[in-house]
């Protein structure tokens, strides 16, 4: 298991190095424990989706700190106070959803940065281990603080090289399930028309130097699947997706007649 600063995994994340990580979204500290001991590049937090308090991802952080395994959180919307909180608990980055043109792309990672690149407010207390190295972190904020965009909107398609075009953008992701419903395709990897549309937009992605991410489901054909159509960065599955499917398969295996 490699564990990495978060200016390490941002650094790793922009020279296009291949980084496997997963998804967390029960809020609870075992099941987030036992993902980030796992062997996992970084783990996305889903402030989105799952029941994520202020609490609980703080809670979630310094757990992944202490396996040092990079947190990515993914906020509920584009507000300063979500991305204030993350950050200044610890997260390694952003990943900002639902964009629906680059200036949302902007207006997020802005909200990520200092002054004078950016707008952040000021109170960084634990990422700065309580005010003790308070200088030095504020000094190192933008290079330890990755902001990752989703394509999951036409308007992020459409905009999407303005959106690569932007330096305090660090990499996208595709949401698939987002797009295939917007654009009326099948919600299925394999479908050639969605195939190709998430190649183009990952190959732009790593044409223009940012991370080439993709989400996949928890099963390794799948990971390595989304890998081969280009992606830099692949989020597998989800912590209670694992979960279902280990019970499911030993209850299916253990109701088995065979020997």
């Amino acid at each position: 298991m490699i564990r990495r600063s978060p200016a390490e995994f941002k650094t790793a994340a922009q020279r296009g190095e291949f980084l496997l990580g997963t998804w967390l979204t029960s809020s609870d500290p075992m099941v987030a424990e036992v993902v980030a001991s796992a062997g996992f590049d970084f783990a996305i937090l889903d402030g989105e989706h799952g029941p994520v308090t202020a609490s609980s991802a703080l809670t979630t952080q310094i757990v992944a700190d202490r396996a040092g395994l990079p947190l990515i959180v993914r906020i509920p919307s584009i507000d300063p106070v979500p991305i204030m909180a993350a950050l200044d608990f610890g997260a390694a980055g952003i990943l900002v959803p639902r964009v629906t043109s680059a200036n949302d792309a902007e207006r997020a990672a802005g909200l990520a940065h200092y002054p004078p690149s950016g707008s952040r407010g000021f109170g960084p207390r634990r990422v700065s281990n309580y005010l003790r190295d308070v200088d030095s972190y504020v000094a190192g904020a933008a290079d330890s603080t990755t902001v990752i965009i989703q394509i999951e909107t036409q308007g992020a398609l459409d905009d999407l090289d303005a959106i690569l075009g932007l330096p305090r953008v660090d990499g996208i992701l595709v949401g698939r399930n987002d797009l295939a419903m917007e654009l009326g395709l099948p919600r299925d990897p394999s479908n050639p028309a969605l195939a190709a549309l998430t190649t183009d937009v990952l190959v732009r992605a790593r044409k223009a130097g940012k991370a080439a991410g993709i989400a996949s489901s928890a099963i390794p054909a799948a990971a390595r699947a989304a890998r081969d159509l280009g992606a830099t960065m692949v989020a597998a599955g989800i912590d209670v997706e694992f979960l279902a499917r280990a019970v499911d398969g030993f209850i299916t295996d253990a109701r088995s007649t065979h020997a």
